[in-house]
């Protein structure tokens, strides 16, 4: 029919349209209506109208997808979700006019194909891929957040899938800064797939953005039992533990990364930790020691600021600071006498608030109650 012979047209004129203004969102009715207005009357029953319709539909649909992909490739990710969007309605449109068509053949006592039926199903498959692509890549995360959203909105995902894209959202909201919107995405995540490790990960980051230091901890723990047990992220719950004021359970995570050889990158890391735990757990003698193996395999700028640590807070002389930090008799003294202080920073701000040996640099929080931070 003519009108099919004019899809490929309709096309063109849409392509050119929506390169200059990929927002203009294009009426594709008008369209649609102007050539069915030429259409011979006799021509078609309402069966074959409404299967004329799925074919422009899905043109119309495919033409959207390859300007998004141009639009992306170009590096306007809010020109291709603009294009997206309007692919996903050309979609929807295409299936109602399908099922129309499905039942006027039946008036008309026809048997339409499967593929007029189902029309759009294949087209909008790919529209979900380049969408999912947008989305998992997360920048710029206002797009990422976007893209999330019209996957969520516009297909019925399957439970094993939406973790998934919930987690990805929330990642975009976490990049947004938007924490409460994070932390909501995390949770719904959690509540399909309590064992879904990333949005475990992300949500503990979340806490520690919204100074929820124990819950925080509560999901690391979670996230490094669902098989996230790298060590930067043991790290970050040891820091989360400080934070909550359980450096004697941060000290625990410290020595997991110690205890695996094939860790062996970061251990010198893991060694500067787990000093600075046992300084606020009250160990100054293993504190000692883990503070003179981490100086051992130290840069020269990190063990230049422990020496400047020592200096400011009044148990090492300044002018040791002249040069590069050696360790000798007087400064291991210094570090004794440091780490039995607690391991303080903060500079004095007169001679008399130097800080003694026995005190502590800040009062540890009382320890949260047994439902407030149940540790495994």
């Amino acid at each position: 029919m003519r009108l099919r012979g004019r899809l490929a047209a309709a096309g063109l004129v849409l392509t050119g349209l929506s390169a200059c203004n990929p927002e203009a969102g294009l009426d594709v009715l008008s369209i649609e209506q102007t050539a069915e207005a030429e259409a011979p009357a006799e021509a078609e029953t309402a069966s074959d109208a409404l299967a004329d319709r799925v074919a422009l539909e899905r043109e119309t649909a495919s033409v959207h997808r390859d300007l998004a992909a141009g639009l992306e490739a170009a590096g306007e990710p809010e020109g291709a979700l603009v294009e997206l969007e309007l692919a996903l309605k050309a979609d929807a449109r295409a299936r109602a006019a399908g099922r129309a068509a499905k039942l006027a053949a039946r008036t008309e006592g026809k048997r339409r194909e499967t593929e007029d039926n189902d029309a759009g199903e294949d087209f909008s498959s790919r529209s979900y891929d380049e969408l999912e692509r947008i989305c998992k890549r997360n920048d710029p995360p206002a797009q990422a957040q976007r893209a999330c959203t019209l996957i969520i909105a516009s297909f019925p995902s399957s439970a094993g899938r939406l973790p998934e894209l919930l987690t990805a959202r929330g990642d975009a909201f976490f990049a947004l800064e938007k924490f409460d919107n994070a932390a909501d995405d995390y949770s719904a995540a959690i509540k399909i797939d309590s064992a879904y490790a990333q949005a475990l990960l992300g949500r503990a980051r979340v806490r520690v953005g919204q100074d929820l230091p124990a819950a925080a901890a509560r999901d690391y723990r979670r996230a490094i039992n669902a098989g996230l047990a790298a060590p930067e992220i043991r790290t970050e719950r040891a820091g989360a533990l400080m934070d909550a004021g359980r450096p004697g359970l941060a000290v625990g995570e410290y020595d997991r990364i110690l205890s695996d050889p094939d860790q062996s990158a970061a251990h010198p890391a893991a060694y500067r930790g787990r000093a600075q735990a046992h300084c606020a757990d009250g160990q100054a003698d293993a504190a000692s020691v883990d503070w003179q193996v981490w100086l051992a395999g130290a840069p020269e700028e990190g063990a230049a600021a422990l020496a400047v640590d020592l200096a400011e807070t009044g148990f090492l002389p300044e002018e040791t600071l002249d040069g590069p930090f050696e360790v000798s008799d007087e400064t291991l003294a210094a570090l004794n006498a440091w780490t039995a202080a607690g391991c303080p920073v903060r500079a004095p701000r007169a001679p008399d608030q130097t800080a003694q040996p026995g005190t502590k640099p800040y009062l540890i929080p009382e320890a949260p109650a047994a439902n407030e931070l149940t540790e495994g």
